[in-house]
């Protein structure tokens, strides 16, 4: 691999900008140039290659896999904000950190206060719950609504029959026979 090819994909790692990886790589042109030479060297197959090697490598260390990244994204997705302060006429409280679960935290954007003379103000966040809920909606597929129409014709039947019915029901909306 050419020392500037590792270069430039280091610094597309760290970026995902192609143009300034490119510049950041040593090559010496413009920055219009650069971005439309960045993007030929991102198709070179040895430069696709040593990329998702280093992702892979990357990927790894940190150990990131798709059930973490699941995990995170629920944590976020489906943290309350109860769990943090109470509200309410007297003002804001806000629960101390210790008090809260690793889960907790983790769906915490920022917290910070101000003193002034005249009294000061707290500021608290949660992470966007509308992008991880967006986040685990398209991970597990789940863009599209999903559709079960059902024709069951009426009738008495014991709840063994019931039972049975309703798999085959299941089954056959999952593709399946039963």
């Amino acid at each position: 691999m050419n020392p500037r090819w590792i270069k430039f994909v280091d610094a597309y790692l760290k970026s995902d900008n192609i143009t300034n990886s490119y510049l950041k790589a040593g090559y010496k042109t413009s920055k219009a140039a650069a971005g439309r030479a960045g993007s030929r060297l991102l198709k070179n197959v040895r430069i696709q290659a040593y990329l998702a090697n280093r992702r892979a490598q990357m990927q790894g260390n940190l150990e990131i896999s798709q059930d973490r990244i699941a995990a995170e994204y629920a944590r976020i997705a489906f943290s309350n904000i109860k769990n943090h302060l109470s509200y309410g006429p007297q003002g804001v409280d806000l629960k101390d950190s210790t008090e809260l679960t690793d889960d907790q935290l983790a769906a915490v954007s920022e917290v910070s206060q101000t003193v002034t003379r005249e009294g000061g103000s707290i500021k608290f966040k949660l992470w966007d719950k509308s992008a991880a809920l967006g986040g685990l909606t398209k991970m597990f597929g789940l863009e599209k609504a999903q559709t079960l129409n059902v024709n069951v014709g009426f009738g008495t039947h014991s709840d063994e029959e019931a039972s049975k019915l309703w798999e085959k029901i299941l089954a056959d909306a999952k593709g399946g026979k039963s």
